[in-house]
């Protein structure tokens, strides 16, 4: 069989790896956080972790709802999910690029 017992496929699998490392680029924002406000230093290499975290976070909750309204097929809620990943990416891009 292509797909696990629980009926999901790769593309299941990859978002949880995608949800996996999310989770490790936070755990290690807030480390090298906690070390640099001990020693007294920057935040921006944790600032970046952060950064990155918050994108992969975005792109896996992006996918599962994408899949969510692919399955519901109405037209009101893909009207919806289209404004709301336009305007997160516009967020982001003016965030990134001042």
């Amino acid at each position: 069989m292509s797909k696990s017992s629980s009926g999901r496929g790769r593309g299941s699998a990859l978002l949880n790896l995608l949800s996996f490392i999310a989770v490790v680029f936070v755990g290690i924002a807030l480390l090298i956080s906690l070390i640099f406000n001990w020693a007294g230093g920057s935040e921006s290499v944790s600032g970046a972790f952060s950064t990155i975290a918050s994108v992969l976070a975005l792109i896996v909750v992006g996918f599962y709802s994408f899949i969510y309204v692919r399955a519901r097929r109405n037209l009101v809620m893909w009207i919806f999910w289209v404004v709301a990943v336009v305007l997160i990416v516009l967020y982001y891009g003016f965030a990134a690029f001042g």
